[in-house]
């Protein structure tokens, strides 16, 4: 991101809409559209509604944008903001909190590698909770922002 600032680089790659974000520069179409999910400890009931959070501590990673949109919608919910994914399904095995919220693969592909137990998984409802991934360019850079998107529309829905 540094670099990016400092227009050492031309594009921030894989960078979500929010508003910050979209003050920050020209956002490309979604590359990639990745799926949230709820991780909580495997002995806890199922969500099956998102009321069933409120008033309940959940982890998400610092700084992330989603944190105003679980907060809109969840009500009464406290949200710990903590650095990796990793201590995210750490607090979560412990009890510490009752859920976190990642990108649905980042938090299974952590699990495994960490062998962090007790945990199960809920999706998201989307399109509310959705993680649409662009690359970020500079105002001045309109140009690449129009020829990255033409590229975009001719790749195939599996690719994206």
């Amino acid at each position: 991101m540094i670099r990016w600032q400092k227009g050492l680089e031309k594009i921030l790659k894989m960078i979500s809409d929010s508003i910050k974000n979209e003050k920050m520069g020209l956002l490309s179409k979604p590359i990639a559209t990745l799926p949230l999910s709820l991780a909580t400890h495997s002995e806890s009931n199922k969500i099956i509604s998102l009321e069933l959070l409120k008033g309940k501590k959940i982890a998400i990673g610092e700084g992330w944008a989603i944190k105003n949109l679980i907060e809109k919608n969840i009500p009464n919910v406290k949200i710990i903001e903590v650095k990796s994914s990793k201590e995210v399904l750490e607090l979560v095995s412990r009890n510490e909190v009752f859920a976190g919220v990642d990108i649905d693969q980042v938090l299974r592909y952590t699990q495994k590698q960490f062998f962090i137990k007790n945990i199960m998984y809920t999706p998201l409802p989307q399109p509310l909770f959705r993680k649409n991934l662009h690359l970020l360019f500079h105002f001045e850079d309109k140009y690449l922002l129009d020829l990255f998107n033409q590229a975009i529309d001719e790749l195939p829905n599996n690719f994206r």
